[in-house]
């Protein structure tokens, strides 16, 4: 199975920075976090198959740099992100009922020892992220909204193949004017609808062996039941009964 990319995004580059073994069983299944990671390492790779350079991209950033833009008669482009709404996944057409505990996705057996077993359990979660994409200039702005519904719409795909359940263009919200890192920025807000997934494991030992008795009568027979992960059968005779 195929190790998890730890990604640092600075600006416009984007670094491997760790691989860590993935979830057993897990797949490609994805959370929130991992998504705003596949959205930065897509955005730069869009822009770069587009022959945009480096000093000319949109770039995607939690918050606005602490620093103000120091030119403000440059297309600048950024696109903040941050979390609207997050809640467990609806499971009714009128959203009166939601999960609220892991589901279980299967039982495999421990890669590393023998007399255990992992039970694989997922969550599924919705979020709502929005997109600030903001500009000194409105006519950019605009531009730069309209890039980044292209390129989400682009690379839809990837992102469901690398593991998010789903993800689909919500709205766009009123365009506004605000001061961020103290530049007055134009500022369009694109929000998505993105499903993602907990994984949890357990880890239970295997039972070797029952013995099965009663406290009182008397024992006519006792037999020991060896099974892989459960009990299937056991045969005590007392007074007569079988059970």
């Amino acid at each position: 199975m195929d190790h998890v990319g730890v990604h640092r995004v600075e600006g416009t580059e984007v670094t491997t920075v760790a691989q860590i073994p993935p979830a057993q069983t897990a797949g490609k299944s994805k959370d929130l976090n991992e998504f705003i990671d596949l959205v930065a390492v897509a955005l730069v790779d869009y822009q770069r198959k587009l022959g945009i350079t480096a000093t000319e991209r949109l770039i995607l950033r939690e918050a606005y740099p602490k620093d103000p833009v120091e030119k403000p008669d440059v297309g600048i482009g950024l696109a903040l992100f941050r979390v609207i709404g997050r809640q467990f996944m609806n499971t009714t057409n009128d959203g009166t009922r939601r999960t609220w505990r892991p589901r279980l996705r299967e039982e495999v057996p421990h890669p590393n020892d023998t007399n255990l077993r992992l039970s694989v359990f997922v969550t599924e979660m919705e979020n709502i992220v929005e997109f600030k994409i903001v500009s000194p200039h409105a006519k950019r702005a605009n531009e730069w909204a309209e890039f980044f519904e292209k390129f989400f719409m682009a690379y839809t795909w990837y992102f469901k193949e690398q593991g998010i359940a789903q993800c689909y263009y919500q709205e766009r919200l009123e365009d506004t004017i605000e001061t961020i890192g103290g530049s007055e920025l134009h500022v369009r807000p694109l929000r998505y609808y993105v499903r993602t997934q907990i994984v949890s494991q357990e880890v239970e030992k295997k039972i070797d062996e029952v013995l099965v008795q009663y406290d009182t009568g008397t024992l006519l027979r006792q037999e020991t039941v060896n099974e892989q992960y459960g009990v299937e059968k056991s045969s005590i005779i007392r007074d007569g009964s079988k059970l």
